[in-house]
Parts: C-alpha cells; sequence; structure tokens
C-alpha cells in the first residue's frame, strides 16, 4: 500500500469519524427543557459588558425583562461608550428598576477591555448565580428559568448554550457553518462532559452562566485578563480545577446578530481564531494540513483518475467515500443548525476562507496588530 492510499485512508476514517461524531452529539448535545415539579428561585445576576451597543442592546433587554424567572437583576456596564448606549440603559431603568446602570473605570495595564469590563461586573454582582452575556443577544423568555434548574439537578459550576448565529454579510454566511460544523463534528459532548481534560471544552460568550464561587475560585476574568477568548478559557479553567461544565444546544433559544458587514466580520472572526490554538504555530499548521487534505485531496485524486486514469481502484473508492461521508457530516451540521443545505456541496470553500482568515490572524498576532472595539491588544507571546 503506497503512501497516497494511506493519507486517502486516514481521510475517509476521519471523515467517518466526524459523521460519527455529529449524528452522536445529534442525540446528546440537547436543549435545555422545563424540569416539572423542579423550582429554584437564586437571584441570578445577568452581566452585559456594553462598549458602543446602542443599536444591540434594545433586543438584549427587551428579550432579558421579559423573562419568566423574575429573581434577576441585570448589570450593564457602560465601557467609555461614544453614542447613546447609557441613555437607553437610564431610559429602561426607569421603566424596570432590575435594570440597572454602571460606569467602566479606566482600563488598566494588561487588561483587554471586555475583560476588564466583566470583571468590574462581577465584582458588583449580589446574585451566587452569574450569567455573563453579549450585548447583541436575544434571549428566550424561559432560558434563564431553564439553564438554573439544569445547573440544580446537573450540580453545574459553568453552564453554556451553544447560540443560534444570524449571518446578515457574505463572510458570516461562508464561515458560520464552519464554526457550528467544528462544534458538532469536533467535540464529542458525551466524552467532553466526563473527561477531566480541558481542552475537551467548548463555551460561548453570548451564555456563560457560572456559580459566582466557582467563577471566583479560578480567579475570573483577572485570571485571563490578557486571553483574547474569555470563554474558551474561563471553561478549560473550570475543568483544570475538577469542577463540573455542561453544554447544552441554545441554537433555537439564543439569537446573536455579531456582525452588519463583512469587513468587520472577517476581522472578528480573525481576532479569535489564533488564540483557540493558545497561539501555538505547531497547532495552527496541524489544524491547517488536516482541514486542507479534508478539503482538497480526495478531489484531487478523482480530477487526476478523470483526467488520465491512473490512480489505483482503491484510491478513487476512498476518495468518494470520504467526500460523501464529509458532505453528510456538513449536512447534519445545517440540519441541525438551520444553515441552507447547500453548504454541504460547498463545504471546500469555507474550509479554505477560514483557513485565510486563520492565516491573518497569525499575522496579525505576530506583528502585534490586533484589536478590539478601537483597543490595541497588548501582543501575546507566540509559541512553537
Amino acid at each position: 500500500m503506497n503512501i497516497e492510499t494511506l493519507i486517502i485512508l486516514g481521510i475517509a476514517f476521519l471523515s467517518t469519524l466526524l459523521v460519527y461524531i455529529a449524528q452522536s452529539n445529534v442525540r446528546n448535545l440537547k436543549r435545555l427543557k422545563v424540569l416539572h415539579g423542579g423550582q429554584q428561585n437564586e437571584l441570578v445576576s445577568i452581566l452585559i459588558p456594553a462598549r458602543n451597543e446602542y443599536h444591540n442592546l434594545r433586543r438584549c433587554l427587551d428579550s432579558l425583562v421579559n423573562q419568566d424567572y423574575s429573581n434577576i437583576e441585570i448589570l450593564v456596564l457602560n465601557d467609555k461608550s461614544t453614542d447613546q448606549t447609557p441613555k437607553l440603559v437610564k431610559d429602561y431603568h426607569k421603566k424596570d428598576n432590575r435594570i440597572q446602570l454602571f460606569q467602566g473605570k479606566d482600563l488598566p495595564d494588561k487588561w483587554i477591555g471586555k475583560h476588564w469590563a466583566c470583571h468590574q461586573l462581577s465584582t458588583l454582582a449580589k446574585g451566587k448565580i452569574i450569567l455573563f452575556m453579549d450585548a447583541d443577544t436575544a434571549l428566550s423568555s424561559s432560558i434563564v428559568s431553564k439553564a438554573v434548574l439544569a445547573m440544580s439537578t446537573k450540580k453545574s459550576d459553568l453552564l453554556s448554550l451553544v447560540p443560534g448565529r444570524k449571518a446578515t454579510c457574505l463572510i458570516e454566511k461562508l464561515t458560520f457553518p464552519f464554526i457550528d460544523w467544528m462544534t458538532l463534528c469536533w467535540l464529542p459532548v458525551k466524552l467532553a462532559s466526563s473527561s477531566k481534560s480541558p481542552y475537551l471544552s467548548v463555551n460561548f460568550g453570548q451564555f456563560m452562566m457560572f456559580r459566582k464561587e466557582a467563577y471566583i475560585s479560578i480567579g475570573g476574568h483577572s485570571y485571563l485578563r490578557e486571553n483574547l477568548l474569555d470563554d474558551f478559557e474561563l471553561g478549560r479553567e473550570i475543568k483544570r480545577n475538577g469542577l463540573k461544565w455542561n453544554l447544552y444546544d441554545g441554537s433555537k433559544d439564543i439569537t446573536t446578530h455579531m456582525y452588519s458587514r463583512s469587513k468587520e466580520a472577517f476581522m472578528g472572526i480573525s481576532r479569535s481564531i489564533f488564540p483557540v490554538f493558545d497561539y501555538r504555530i505547531s497547532a495552527f499548521v496541524l489544524a491547517v494540513g488536516i482541514l486542507s487534505s479534508l478539503a482538497i485531496l480526495p478531489q484531487l485524486y478523482i480530477i487526476n483518475y478523470i483526467l488520465d486514469g491512473a490512480s489505483a481502484q482503491l484510491l478513487i473508492f476512498l476518495s468518494y467515500f470520504s467526500m460523501i461521508m464529509l458532505s453528510l457530516s456538513w449536512l447534519v451540521t445545517c440540519m441541525k443548525f438551520n444553515h441552507n443545505l447547500l453548504t454541504a456541496l460547498i463545504y471546500p470553500l469555507l474550509i479554505f476562507i477560514t483557513i485565510l482568515i486563520g492565516i491573518h490572524s497569525v499575522f496579525k498576532s505576530m506583528i502585534g496588530t490586533t484589536s478590539w472595539k478601537e483597543r490595541k491588544v497588548s501582543r501575546f507571546k507566540i509559541k512553537l
């Protein structure tokens, strides 16, 4: 068996594994449900950092004041906004005094702005349960009560939900299915829930519900003040400390409108990719190699066979098999997260676009020009 056949055999195996993980996660990545007979009335502090979020925050606050879980406080920190964000929050406070506005303090050295805002909010929270969410996110009316009951039942220290992302520009339409494919097909949720490995976890900043005691015990946002991916790293630290993490499907209960233009989406997604790999060049290169192989090698072998008929029959069979299984994994993802089903046919394009954004992420990190909300982010140490 030659090297080409071994490579395509590996791709066929990985493609089959992705389909297996996807179908397993369809069963195990469940939506939160109402637990009849269960009742919790713990104070929940909902914490929202807001910097120039006037156009997003109204939808967010409307969803919060309509929650069927009434024992909440909604704390919004105005992080040096230059728009009408503070005025909007004050107007809502007049209608519902559970909504409180706080003015953010000056950003200290070696802190990312959002993390500093979240840290300040955590010190102001009175609840034993704290929920971090983004200003561009809206919740279904019962999701807080369902999450609180699930935390109690599962004895969770951190509960996160996979959000439903609303794509409004081309880059979002091309990358959001990839993000959901990585979540559904590469993370075996059942295994991750029982495993102690910190890298078998994923969290989403649109909804991170902590027991405040657990959040404080791992150092909170002050622990990762310079790490761009607070959601990923907080989950990893929860597991490093032997605490309980759970992930649920919130795609129909949480909607987020992240960006309005493709350029903004490109830069925002780029900012997050390299930190996923802990700023390790080797890990990023390995991921690019694997994804590129999945996206192009089966097609290349088939094209070569069509043009000159030189490829072995086993190689061609495995190539077709790999393409079918990969398309199936994308099809399951599209059905689960309500993406266009035609996405399953153009997955190589989506993979390569995300790789290009990832290369941009590495480059920006290396030269130290990454920024967030008009603030430059300190250069992080690049590792081999």
